[in-house]
């Protein structure tokens, strides 16, 4: 008589994957992950879906934003969510803040990256936030502008 016990793990799981698979299809946010190691994130569709690669490893999470914040307050706590920055509803305008919005991530001074995807029931992102104060052509002048070249000290003959 042949012995299914090995059969038995694989059967479970596939079962679960087939679940959670169809679960994702309906309505779920989801996140890329910054490759390698890749990946993503799926959450609820109302939450922000994040995902951060720190030392090689995949760091996701699912976190609602209250009902209760509305306009600028809204981006603010997503804000705080993504970045852990206190952002207020005035300091979401800052170019930095608009650029996370925008590319929808976010890189610490460390370097890690911070992917993250927003509730399906976001409102659209407002038009302050899709401007940039620095026009291209600024940006392209100042970084080809050349750098100072420090003054040399002068050598004495020995």
């Amino acid at each position: 008589m042949k012995s299914h016990v090995r059969d038995e793990p694989f059967f479970l799981l596939a079962a679960v994957l087939v679940i959670v698979s169809a679960t994702a299809a309906h309505g779920q946010v989801t996140c890329p992950c910054a490759s390698p190691p890749g990946g993503s994130v799926s959450c609820e569709q109302n939450q922000i879906a994040t995902c951060s690669v720190r030392d090689g490893h995949v760091f996701g999470s699912c976190s609602g934003v209250s009902g209760d914040h509305q306009g600028d307050e809204f981006w603010a706590a997503v804000l705080h969510k993504v970045t852990g920055d206190h952002v207020g509803p005035v300091g979401v305008r800052q170019e930095k803040y608009k650029l996370i919005l925008r590319q929808r991530k976010f890189v610490d001074e460390d370097g890690n990256v911070t992917f993250f995807s927003l509730p399906k029931d976001a409102p659209d992102l407002p038009d302050w936030a899709k401007e940039s104060e620095v026009s291209p052509a600024d940006s392209q002048q100042k970084s080809k502008k050349p750098l100072p070249i420090p003054p040399q000290k002068r050598r004495r003959p020995r």
